[in-house]
């Protein structure tokens, strides 16, 4: 046998053999949710029966559905609350032996948020007409004709229980392996005691036949022939589009996504088209300074003088014989526009620049304005400002209202004239720095 016959075999066997363990791990956990559905809709066709265990006593009419064990006691606690911190307030006299308080808050009390809190283990009786639970501390009974209603936490193993002769919610927690037996136990009782029996078995004959739908199909057998030819082309075949066995919508979602890193992989390895480079390169030049050019290929035209030109002269009557070994006529003399620099004297005057001006001296912070001043400590506090300075600084609305003081910034930018007095800049942050002219 050759080696690519070899190669086929083997591949058919482990095919085979994933395909299997595939279907036999699926099939057992559809077989368990089968028997768990027939089970209970033998339950609902048979009705409640059994005896009660020690310590429940059953009424009149009243018949037991099922005992859980395993169960805890629950109730719904809140925790301890907190004070959220008020504010105090202020005081004046009135007269002499008077005064008067005003504001002030002693703070506000915020409740703790509610917990469960494990109160007792025991078991869980389950009947016609009832919960109750019996633990080694505590005992606790839910009547159905009390019950206002009843729900199961999604995201852990409880089931709460609300009564009206009860101010807290309580309830039972199990094991999440347990949940549906609870689940059922509790729609069961609840039919029984409102007599919709026949609703919960037509609910569970429909859920069955639903569940045997998605019974699982047996994988077809693969043979030597099926295998793939070259393990790398296999390869690249599996990554983008997925194994036989996978569904549509994740060969789908696999391609895509292996698709996507193989296109930006190669974008990151390819050179450049050369369009885009030509196009780069056009970007480049023309955004750089143009060179000087000091040898140009051709000999420039001479810069335009300032002399007046010539009128020519008038026409005569009889023109001159055309000679037959002179050169042509010159042009008569006229007037001529100023002659068009070359390129390359354009290139060299617009390499002679003007010197570039000085930098401003820095304000430190203050905004640029035509008397120099700054936050650098630079000169001396001003105290006169011209009337123009609010159109270069922001002034507050009050800052031609102080008289007796300094330019001084407040913290929130803004600029007070009470430099140097009390309550400078009180409702824009305070003081900052003053300013310096």
């Amino acid at each position: 046998m050759t080696e690519p016959a070899r190669h086929a075999v083997r591949w058919a066997e482990r095919e085979n053999a994933r395909r299997h363990a595939a279907y036999r791990r699926a099939h057992e956990a559809w077989a368990s949710d089968d028997a768990v559905l027939a089970g209970f809709a033998d339950r609902v066709r048979s009705g409640p029966s059994g005896e009660a265990p020690p310590g429940v006593v059953l009424k009149r009419g009243e018949h037991l559905v099922q005992v859980l064990s395993g169960i805890r006691l629950v109730e719904c606690a809140r925790t301890p609350g907190h004070y959220v911190r008020g504010y105090a307030g202020f005081s004046y006299r009135v007269t002499k032996n008077l005064r008067y308080s005003m504001g002030g808050s002693r703070g506000t009390y915020v409740p703790g948020p509610e917990v469960l809190k494990v109160k007792d283990s025991g078991v869980a009786v389950v009947t016609t007409q009832r919960v109750v639970f019996q633990g080694g501390l505590k005992t606790r009974e839910w009547a159905f004709g009390k019950l206002v209603g009843y729900a199961h936490d999604e995201t852990s193993p409880y089931t709460a229980l609300h009564v009206t002769n009860r101010q807290n919610v309580s309830g039972l927690l199990y094991e999440p392996a347990a949940a549906p037996y609870v689940h059922f136990a509790l729609a069961l009782a609840l039919a029984a005691f409102q007599g919709e029996t026949a609703p919960l078995l037509a609910a569970l004959e429909a859920e069955r036949a639903a569940h045997a739908a998605a019974r699982p199909v047996p994988p077809p057998v693969v043979t030597p022939e099926d295998a793939p030819g070259r393990p790398v082309l296999h390869a690249l075949r599996v990554a983008y589009i997925g194994r036989p066995g996978h569904s549509l919508a994740r060969k789908v979602t696999q391609g895509v996504i292996v698709g996507t890193l193989t296109l930006g992989a190669l974008g990151a390895v390819l050179p450049e088209p050369p369009a885009e480079k030509a196009a780069s390169r056009t970007v480049a030049a023309e955004s750089a300074p143009p060179a000087v050019v000091t040898t140009p290929s051709a000999e420039p035209t001479p810069e335009p003088t300032a002399e007046p030109a010539v009128a020519a002269p008038p026409p005569t009557t009889a023109p001159a014989p055309r000679p037959t070994t002179a050169p042509p006529a010159p042009r008569p003399t006229t007037a001529r526009p100023a002659a068009r620099p070359t390129r390359a004297q354009v290139v060299v005057r617009a390499t002679t620049r003007p010197p570039a001006p000085k930098p401003a001296v820095s304000t430190c912070g203050a905004a640029a304005n035509p008397w120099g001043y700054n936050h650098c400590g630079r000169g001396s506090y001003i105290s006169s400002p011209p009337s123009s300075f609010c159109s270069y600084f922001d002034c507050i609305p009050s800052f031609w209202e102080s008289t007796n003081g300094y330019v001084m910034r407040c913290d929130d930018g803004m600029y007070s004239h009470s430099g140097g007095r009390q309550g400078s800049c009180s409702h824009h942050g305070g003081n900052d720095e003053p300013l310096y002219g």
